[in-house]
């Protein structure tokens, strides 16, 4: 019981730290960008925008998540199944805890991009890094 308990909140912790240093970068990517520029030069708007700028978003998200996955990954490989949603669902409370709740109204499918990100961009980094390194 101890041997899975300790790697447990190592799951959190990399899950709570790459959650900062993910907003951190954030600050930045979010502003120098060119591709919501480059979009709209192009005359790619509305709908199609919104669409293309979240899946680059979430390529990118997936990018910086893959230290967080490589770490997860050496904790206990046949446990992914445990330690993924330890780093994924406490960080994912933490940022959404008040679209959560009742006072979201008519607004939630706003949310639903950035829910579907934030719960997907790290089990899809480990997923990713478990396939290259198992062909590896």
């Amino acid at each position: 019981m101890k041997s899975i308990i300790v790697p447990c909140v190592v799951a959190v912790l990399i899950g709570l730290i790459q959650a900062i240093l993910l907003t951190y970068c954030w600050v930045y990517i979010a502003t120098y960008n060119p591709l919501p520029v480059w979009f709209v030069h192009s005359h790619i708007t509305g709908t199609l925008n919104h669409l293309l700028v979240g899946l680059v978003d979430f390529a990118i998200n997936v990018l910086l998540c893959l230290p967080a996955a490589y770490a997860i990954c050496k904790l206990r490989p046949r446990k992914l199944g445990v330690y993924v949603p330890f780093a994924v669902v406490p960080v994912f409370l933490w940022q959404y805890w008040p679209v959560l709740g009742p006072t979201t109204g008519e607004s939630w499918p706003a949310y639903i991009p950035g829910v579907l990100s934030a719960l997907l961009m790290l089990p899809v980094a480990v997923l990713f890094l478990r396939r290259v390194t198992a062909s590896a």
